[in-house]
């Protein structure tokens, strides 16, 4: 074998060897020893030149050997622990504190919302320890607070991340007492099994799945729920990577407001000293195809009560960042810091929201806080609601709760339509266990006072079952109005415009399945539905038969593929 060659392995060795770590440099260095041993032999007879090459081969083997303490240190997680792991700063403590730093590597700091802070020093290496320093709190303010977090430093492959040891960092204004440390007196992550969807690809409602049900906390022993158009789901997880509060989010499960959604939480048990509390809540907004997704507290509504009928609705603090002005929500932390003025043994908390399918909560935990606005659960005035025209609540914001009053015009099994001088809406009672959620027999021509919130269906504005009160103001007899005959060609017309509730007779053939009613009509692909119309209404002998329907339109259903009409007469 040429000399050449040999001398080439040899130099080969030497730039393979010099970066191998721990055990593989051992192994590696003793297989090429034996390999080239025979080769080393026959080629350097000259004493002067192997002791050259084998000097300069051995040192570099020392020095591969000598730097396994630094990669035994290399291969180690790094670690940071802080101590304490809270800073409260009051009249009474001094404006600077400490934390005692215990870590095996790099780190430095990141602070959170502490503008009002003097951190030092800002980064270290192992052991030690920084510095807070705080500023003079603002006249007027209570609380203020922010979060101290170590990113720590591998010595060989740079940021390795967040250390799980952080510090919050407080300062409470003069004559305000920090709460007391301990458990929560009620908190719940939603989190007890996650939801998963259903043979007919949706989240289960939180009246018919049990997986939400989490609490914990000195006062959750006997806690009980109401909910109403909520699903519990675990797609958007309130931890995910754009959360402003991921680091203390749970994620899985998250409680959606569907239509009309409605979640109370009853009977949380106060001790008499409990008076100032601190409820936060994880919340989110994302309503389907709008360009803004900021958090709006106007649209979304906390109540509390004593006894689950009077409510009083509270103010509550949620911080919106910029990137949810996009088609895009983000959760944050919504907080509110209130005062009893009088404890109940009881307490009462409702979230509502004025818009469909667009928020979600999480996290819900209540505790003793430093007290804010006052609250008197036991002076709650009910608040006077206007009446106003139909056409006044179609024209507002959706979710709200409104008075009307108008004649009744048509009825089906579980809804009756109403119209004064202004126009038209349904009335919706709801289904459950095969019978309307609101008990109210309506009859045509009677006239009624309806008081509730509103929703949209089939694009077209109603009242929903929840909180809906409907009071009768007197009997009385109503004539249809002549109807607008209505073809295929209107089909297809109306189909394609903004739906609107108007009187129209069609006719076509009629096929009757289960709770299905639909009617095929000449010179269109659309049909006509028949809205659940009560029992007995449409004679059974009818099906297959051609039919003549007088009605309302309550626009298109299935995917546009059906005038969907509560019907006032089949014959």
């Amino acid at each position: 074998m040429p000399k050449s060659f040999c001398i080439f392995e040899i130099k080969v060795i030497f730039v393979i060897v010099s970066p191998l770590k721990n055990g593989r440099i051992v192994s590696y260095f003793c297989k090429r020893i034996l390999v080239y041993n025979h080769l080393i032999k026959t080629i350097f007879m000259s004493k002067h030149l192997f002791r050259l090459v084998f000097g300069a081969f051995f040192l570099v083997a020392a020095t591969a050997f000598t730097g396994c303490s630094d990669d035994d240190d290399k291969s180690l997680t790094p670690k940071l622990t802080a101590d304490p792991t809270a800073l409260d700063f009051t009249d009474e403590t001094a404006t600077t504190q400490t934390v005692a730093i215990t870590a095996n590597c790099e780190w430095t700091v990141t602070a959170s919302n502490l503008d009002w802070a003097t951190i030092s020093p800002m980064s270290g290496k192992g052991n030690g320890t920084i510095s807070v320093t705080v500023s003079e709190l603002p006249a007027g303010t209570n609380l203020r607070e922010g979060k101290i977090s170590f990113t720590l430093i591998h010595p060989e492959f740079g940021k390795w991340g967040q250390a799980e040891s952080s510090v919050a960092v407080k300062q409470y204004g003069s004559g305000v007492t920090p709460p007391p440390t301990g458990d929560p007196i009620y908190a719940n992550d939603f989190d007890k099994e996650q939801a998963q969807k259903g043979a007919d690809g949706k989240f289960p409602f939180a009246d018919a799945f049990e997986g939400w049900k989490n609490q914990t906390g000195t006062g959750a022993d006997n806690v009980a729920y109401k909910t109403s158009g909520i699903s519990v789901r675990s797609n958007s997880p309130s931890n995910d990577s754009h959360s402003k509060y991921k680091d203390d989010a749970s994620g899985v499960n998250n409680m959606f407001f569907g239509t009309s959604g409605v979640f109370e939480i009853q009977k949380i048990a106060l001790d008499p000293a409990q008076k100032n509390l601190c409820l936060t809540f994880g919340s989110y907004k994302s309503l389907y195809d709008a360009e803004d997704n900021a958090f709006v507290t106007s649209e979304f509504h906390v109540y509390l009560s004593k006894d689950g009928e009077n409510w009083a609705e509270i103010a509550y603090d949620r911080p919106v960042g910029d990137d949810e002005h996009s088609k895009y929500g983000t959760w944050a932390l919504a907080t509110a810091n209130f005062t009893l003025k009088q404890v109940p043994s009881e307490l009462y908390i409702k979230f509502t929201s004025d818009l469909t399918s667009s928020h979600c909560i999480d996290d819900v935990k209540l505790f003793e806080g430093i007290g804010g606005t006052e609250v008197d659960l036991d002076n709650i005035t009910p608040p006077v609601t206007e009446t106003k025209t139909i056409a006044e609540v179609i024209a507002g914001s959706v979710g709200a709760t409104y008075t009307t009053q108008g004649q009744v015009v048509a009825i089906n099994g579980r809804s009756f339509l109403i119209q004064d001088n202004s126009g038209k809406i349904l009335v919706y009672l709801g289904w459950k266990d095969n019978k309307p959620v609101v008990d109210y027999s309506a009859t045509i021509g009677q006239t009624v006072k309806v008081t509730g919130k509103t929703t949209t269906y089939s694009k077209l504005v109603q009242f929903s079952e929840t909180d809906l009160v409907i009071e009768k103001v007197s009997d009385g007899s109503f004539t249809q109005p002549t109807p607008e005959k209505f073809d295929g060609a209107a089909f297809d017309a109306y189909a394609a415009a903004t739906p609107v509730i108007k009187y129209i007779e069609y006719s076509g053939t009629l096929t009757i399945d289960g709770y299905y009613y639909n009617i095929a009509v000449d010179g269109t692909d659309l049909q006509g539905s028949l809205a659940y119309p009560a029992d007995g209404f449409v004679d059974a002998s009818l099906n297959g038969q051609v039919v003549i329907v007088k009605g309302y339109t309550l626009g298109m259903t299935n995917q546009s593929k059906m005038l969907s009409t509560i019907a006032v007469s089949v014959e």
